[in-house]
């Protein structure tokens, strides 16, 4: 899990700093087309790395596949548009009532299915449901924290993408090292602590991100990069065994899978709401300075970035108080019973 959670560290700085390269020297749409070569390596190596699973008898659940897809592209989409245009306007009310009815009807579809695409059973363990809730609570906060720091290193500062990119290097570090870490010690320790520690560490690097202003330098962004990386490091890995842990063989995939798309949807969603935070504070910041120069409009747009990562380290929050309340794990087991007795619920 460890090397897992380094890989990811390693590809994401490897994205970061292509994408700079990318954006300054050939054009934002190669950051696109990058994923072609990529995949084509991926589906050459697959068959022969990794052996088959053993297959089962079954059919795909198509009802309930198209309307888990289509309510929460309706809900992301939804919450995108109150972004750019308004909570009012037709299309979003469309969307969030189409988001809602679908998703309803995906439940109802599960519930009655003899072969589900997700069986709701998965979600009693509360192990397993806190840290799908916790990794929602990541995505939001990670993805969120990315994307408004870059914003701000860039239109604020008058970064390159280039050196944007070179700059979320000790993140990455960070993660890699913290994950490293936690994959060390989850079989002594269990997975609450680290469970713990790393939503913390997380929501105080998210406040402490928010005191950067117009003239704030590299220095004063290093310390929360590291901060949060370290939480989300700490975050990764128990999270991971949290969730696949006790679960059974035939479910491991739907497990596995619902915990990255936990963090994928928590990153869209995230986005959408927090944009609109962010919009909307820079709005009335800029209203308030009653000015129209373009230091205004920094101080304005810094305003509408911090209020975002403010309410990120709220939701980095939420994370902290389920693994206190929801988790429950040894937070000690001997020697002789392994990671197995660290992962029972």
């Amino acid at each position: 899990m460890g090397v897992y959670a380094a890989m990811s560290g390693g590809g994401g700085a490897i994205g970061l700093l292509l994408g700079g390269i990318l954006t300054s020297y050939v054009s934002w749409r190669w950051i696109f087309f990058v994923n072609v070569p990529i995949a084509a390596v991926v589906l050459f190596l697959t068959p022969r790395a990794l052996n088959e699973s053993q297959s089962s008898s079954g059919h795909l659940d198509v009802p309930g596949a198209i309307t888990v897809t289509g309510g929460m592209l309706s809900l992301v989409y939804g919450l995108s548009n109150a972004s750019s245009h308004s909570w009012g306007s037709t299309a979003t009310i469309v969307s969030l009532v189409g988001a809602v009815v679908l998703l309803t009807t995906f439940g109802i579809i599960e519930q009655r299915s003899t072969e589900p695409l997700m069986p709701l059973t998965i979600f009693k363990n509360r192990n397993r449901s806190g840290s799908f809730a916790m990794m929602l609570c990541v995505g939001i906060a990670l993805f969120s924290m990315f994307y408004f720091l870059t914003q701000y290193l860039q239109n604020i500062l008058g970064w390159s993408p280039i050196r944007t990119g070179v700059g979320f290097l000790p993140m990455t570090a960070g993660i890699i090292v913290s994950a490293a870490l936690a994959s060390r010690y989850v079989g002594s320790l269990g997975i609450r602590i680290p469970l713990i520690i790393g939503p913390a560490a997380a929501t105080i690097g998210m406040l402490w991100i928010t005191r950067i202003t117009v003239t704030s330098s590299y220095l004063d962004i290093l310390g929360p990069l590291i901060v949060i990386a370290l939480g989300m490091g700490f975050s990764f890995v128990p999270l991971t065994l949290a969730a696949v842990s006790g679960v059974e063989p035939n479910e491991a995939g739907l497990a596995s899978a619902l915990l990255n798309t936990m963090q994928q949807v928590g990153g869209a969603l995230g986005l959408a709401v927090l944009a609109t935070v962010a919009i909307d504070a820079a709005k009335s910041k800029y209203h308030s300075l009653n000015a129209t120069t373009t230091l205004a409009k920094n101080v304005a747009t810094t305003h509408g970035y911090t209020t975002a990562f403010f309410v990120a380290a709220g939701i980095s929050f939420v994370g902290f108080v389920i693994a206190v309340s929801v988790i429950r794990a040894p937070t000690n087991v001997p020697e002789s019973d392994g990671l197995q007795t660290a992962m029972t619920p």
